[in-house]
């Protein structure tokens, strides 16, 4: 079974929001990890099912495993649980405690931050990840009940967060919507520094945080100026099957960057994602020539026409409200560039290669403590909702065989406390 990711060919059940995932229609819902609740209502869904995988680690796909793995601790946290999910992978939460859960994971996968073993960021991404998952999951119901146990990890940044929020409200930072366009403009004042922010678990300098703006607007594409400075970008959940509204089609970004270079004459340069990033973006290096009124202007004119270049949606669950696509691939390349369509859907952009972390749940022991010399995998106080796992990751190359790539590493135990 995987969660959050793309099916290997031995996949049984997917449960995903990823672009073209084969989830059953009756469970699909914006988040994975929302998705793994739905599925744990139907244990028919599981029969002859032996692993949980993921092929990469961030927020919601360690909320996704959690779901599964540890049901009932789950379950009894199932709110919080999915909001981490949201603040992670969208960048939104009902509890500010569930965006500083998703700060402090995303810093427990840097390298540089993470109170992790560095042994942990030994090898490569497989044997990272796979590491990961096994350091990060017992943790995780700790860390859901009691987040100012991590408040190294997420103080600095939680500041930022709040100055960003106390700005928009007090129209330090101004937002603008045009909801014809689904587009937000967000204008912060020019002597605004730029600060440290997480994104899913990546980070970059931002002088707002995109957690303020996107609890701020239900625009999917967020224009940010900054003086001359401007930079757009598509939101997440438009690249994923998001179902809790319609969601308008992401144009292509890159045929309005040469009209934007010819306004330019000292220098700044313009470039722009492919429209199957995770968050595609335009930005400008350098001040540019255009004041911000007609930057905007262009901005609207251009997504006002713009054709759709991105549908995340296979052709059966395509709901009808969402533009759809004018015309066909011309190549693998621009398939990849945006375009749903393929049996194995469009190519991640801005992952590494495929990696697959199997979690195979063993039978949980019975509660109590140990009698005589015989052995539980699960400690002595644990719940029901502790699971001995064999966690095996492994590397799986386009066009290669499941089998092929289970023989590249050895099994190894952890245990999941309650």
């Amino acid at each position: 079974m995987i969660v959050d990711g793309s099916p290997t060919p031995s996949t049984r059940l997917t449960l995903s929001h990823w672009p073209g995932s084969p989830t059953p229609v009756e469970l699909l819902d914006d988040l994975s990890a929302q998705i793994a609740f739905r599925a744990l209502e139907r244990p028919a869904l599981f029969e002859g099912i032996e692993a949980v995988s993921n092929n990469h680690f961030d927020q919601d796909g360690l909320a996704s495993a959690y779901a599964l793995v540890c049901p009932d601790e789950a379950l009894a946290r199932r709110s919080k649980v999915i909001d981490v999910a949201s603040a992670g992978d969208f960048a939104t939460f009902r509890d500010r405690d569930a965006m500083r859960v998703a700060i402090a994971i995303a810093a427990m996968e840097d390298p540089d931050r993470s109170p992790l073993d560095a042994g942990v960021f030994a090898g490569d991404y497989p044997q990272q990840c796979g590491r990961l998952y096994e350091e990060i999951l017992p943790r995780f119901g700790e860390l859901l009940d009691d987040v100012s146990s991590a408040r190294a990890l997420w103080i600095d940044e939680d500041a930022h967060l709040q100055a960003s929020l106390d700005a928009i409200a007090s129209g330090v930072i101004r937002i603008d919507e045009y909801p014809e366009i689904d587009l937000a403009v967000v204008t912060v004042p020019d002597d605004w520094a730029e600060n440290a922010v997480t994104r899913f678990t990546s980070g970059r300098s931002e002088a707002v945080h995109p957690a303020a703006v996107n609890q701020s607007t239900e625009r999917f594409r967020v224009a940010v100026l900054k003086g001359h400075q401007y930079r757009v970008e598509m939101r997440y959940e438009s690249w994923v099957m998001y179902r809790s509204r319609t969601v308008l089609a992401r144009p292509d970004l890159r045929p309005l960057v040469p009209q934007l270079q010819a306004e330019e004459a000292h220098g700044a340069m313009w470039r722009a994602d492919a429209p199957g990033a995770l968050t595609p973006t335009m930005r400008v290096d350098g001040d540019s020539d255009l004041a911000p009124p007609a930057f905007v202007s262009l901005l609207r004119r251009f997504l006002a026409a713009a054709p759709a270049a991105w549908d995340p949606y296979p052709p059966p669950l395509r709901p009808a409200p969402v533009i759809l696509l004018p015309r066909a691939p011309r190549s693998d390349h621009d398939m990849n560039d945006g375009f749903w369509g393929a049996s194995n859907g469009p190519t991640l952009h801005r992952r590494p290669p495929p990696v697959v972390v199997g979690l195979r749940p063993l039978r949980a022991r019975r509660r109590g403590p140990r009698r005589g010399r015989a052995r539980s995998r699960c400690p002595p106080t644990a719940g029901r909702g502790c699971r001995a796992l064999r966690v095996a990751t492994r590397r799986r190359t386009h066009g290669s065989s499941d089998r092929g790539a289970r023989s590249g590493s050895r099994p190894r135990r952890v245990i999941l406390r309650a």
